[in-house]
């Protein structure tokens, strides 16, 4: 079984209202994010990482929730403080800001990742796939020899692997937004093949895993779009309830 972390903190840039209080079909996303998770197959506990004003929209509703955990301003901080409740071999992490994804969804990238076999997997979303499902969203694209994918939210990683790797992982999480630390992490021969859209998944692969301690690190090709749409300003969200609207009249 698996225990998920949602990472919960976090407010939309023009409003001072958490993600996790966000309406969304009717619900908090809180809500709807934990209620996906306690219908899952494959996940026996969660652990929500959200401010304490958050708590009383979860707390004693569902039964898979194992503890809460303050939100702050050093995130990866948080996610080491929840897997002190993990104590299953994988750790799903995912955002709260992931409106479209279920219990099917989950427990498909699940079943995808472990029937690859690995250590740790990170979905990529073709950028057909996103638009036939999601017209008029706007992804940040990256081109690969396979094609042109964008990345998705959710994770799925052994617990061992953040104490083997955490002055890594706190590396590239500092790096994230900056083109240049991200080049001099990965290297500079993987983010030129990357800038020139020849690089290959299973190179990128390799040199991830490296970077892991040799961990084996997998990038799943994922059929679920839902994965790859999150909320991250006002328009972001009008657009989703948009869609929403048009869904259910088709």
């Amino acid at each position: 079984m698996i225990t998920a972390i949602v990472l919960g903190g976090g407010q939309l840039k023009e409003q001072s209202l958490p993600k996790s209080l966000i309406e969304f079909q009717g619900s908090p996303l809180i809500v709807r994010i934990t209620e996906a998770l306690e219908k899952s197959s494959y996940v026996s506990s969660i652990i929500l990482i959200v401010p304490d004003e958050v708590r009383n929209s979860v707390d004693g509703k569902f039964s898979k929730v194992k503890a809460f955990v303050s939100s702050g301003k050093d995130l990866i901080e948080k996610i080491y403080e929840a897997l002190d409740y993990v104590d299953t071999e994988y750790v799903l992490i995912m955002p709260v800001d992931v409106p479209f994804i279920n219990e099917e969804v989950i427990d498909g990238f699940i079943l995808e990742c472990l029937e690859k076999k690995g250590d740790a997997f990170y979905p990529i979303i073709s950028k057909q796939v996103i638009e036939k499902r999601f017209p008029g969203t706007k992804r940040t694209y990256g081109k690969l020899k396979e094609g042109t994918f964008t990345g998705g939210n959710v994770f799925l990683i052994k617990k061992s692997l953040f104490y083997l790797n955490r002055n890594f992982i706190e590396e590239i999480y500092a790096a994230r937004k900056n083109a240049f630390k991200m080049a001099r992490v990965a290297g500079i021969g993987i983010f030129l093949k990357g800038l020139l859209g020849i690089l290959r998944i299973r190179d990128a692969e390799k040199r991830v895993s490296k970077l892991f301690n040799n961990a084996e690190l997998k990038a799943v090709i994922t059929k679920y779009p839902e994965i790859g749409i999150d909320v991250d300003k006002i328009e972001d969200l009008e657009m989703l309830k948009k869609l929403e609207r048009v869904g259910s009249n088709a």
